[in-house]
């Protein structure tokens, strides 16, 4: 406490610092920014494409502004895992599923765990080996949790991201050029 200064207005003082840090992390967040004293609505070119999670290595899908690119990154880490994992080539496919389902977490982890273990062995019958059964599960995950795989409709994913970069471009020479 400094000279003269009361308890009270020293918890005053901490309390407005708190809803300062609060009011700026929680407005932060939510896509804002504060310049000139008022705060501003950040546009979506402007955010991140890929938001990670706390771990690299689990997927999680839940309330995410880019489910396409986390999922497409995650799957590409599982499937390269078992190519060039030594100790995944002598694994049966139980345990790959359970090496995916491992590294989930959320909704997605409650969706694999939902499945039976009888369909999960129908699932395993109609692969012939582990990257096959990872591929088929995280097609699995694609289409519950997108509507549709990106793997099967690369070519429409890319043209549509194409178009938009071709849109985004125009604007930017509309408005340098005005």
């Amino acid at each position: 406490m400094e000279r003269g200064e009361t308890s009270n207005s020293k918890s005053k003082r901490e309390r407005e610092d708190n809803w300062e840090n609060y009011e700026n992390e929680t407005v932060n967040r939510r896509g804002y920014t504060r310049a000139n004293g008022k705060w501003t609505k950040i546009s979506d070119e402007f955010k991140p494409h890929y938001e990670e999670g706390k771990s690299k290595k689990l997927l999680n899908l839940d309330c995410v502004r880019n489910p396409e690119e986390i999922l497409e990154r995650w799957s590409n880490n599982m499937i390269m895992l078992l190519a060039t994992d030594e100790r995944f080539s002598k694994v049966n496919l139980m345990d790959v599923k359970n090496l995916i389902a491992y590294r989930t977490t959320g909704n997605v982890l409650k969706n694999l765990t939902s499945i039976e273990d009888e369909t999960w062995q129908q699932y395993a019958r109609m692969t012939e080996n582990n990257q096959q059964f990872a591929k088929l599960i995280i097609e699995l995950i694609y289409k519950d949790f997108i509507g549709f795989n990106i793997l099967e409709h690369k070519a429409k994913v890319n043209k549509q991201l194409t178009e938009r970069a071709k849109a985004h471009l125009h604007n930017m020479q509309c408005v340098r050029n005005r």
